[in-house]
């Protein structure tokens, strides 16, 4: 009986991995908390889930964010230049094509906010 759901265990996890959808060119962004009456607040004040997000021409690819955020792109004088709001599990954002050159990209969702910078 043990064998089998050991078998089982391990049969389920390969399929698991084997469905996950692979992210390309991963970015890493750092975390912080989102307080509405504040904006946002640097670090964050407790253990925030790394995010798995990932950039290919202007397509962005979100494997883990199974909760709704608005993404935010800002230009160099930290002015939005462009936000949209991405639902939650959504896999592919594609961005306008018209933006070139280094944004700071940000996902707020209720509480918390991650962020980093991307190349377009």
């Amino acid at each position: 009986m043990l064998k089998k759901l050991l078998l089982l265990s391990i049969s389920l996890l390969w399929v698991a991995s084997m469905s996950a959808q692979q992210v390309p060119n991963s970015l890493r962004l750092h975390a912080g908390y989102f307080d509405p009456s504040e904006g946002l607040e640097s670090g964050p004040r407790g253990p925030v889930d790394q995010l798995t997000i990932g950039l290919e021409g202007h397509t962005l690819y979100m494997s883990n964010v199974g909760f709704d955020v608005t993404l935010q792109l800002t230009d160099a004088n930290n002015s939005v230049v462009y936000t949209t709001f991405v639902a939650a599990n959504t896999y592919s954002v594609v961005l306008p094509s018209y933006l070139t050159g280094e944004y700071k990209i940000i996902l707020i969702d209720d509480e918390r906010f991650f962020w980093g910078y991307i190349e377009l």
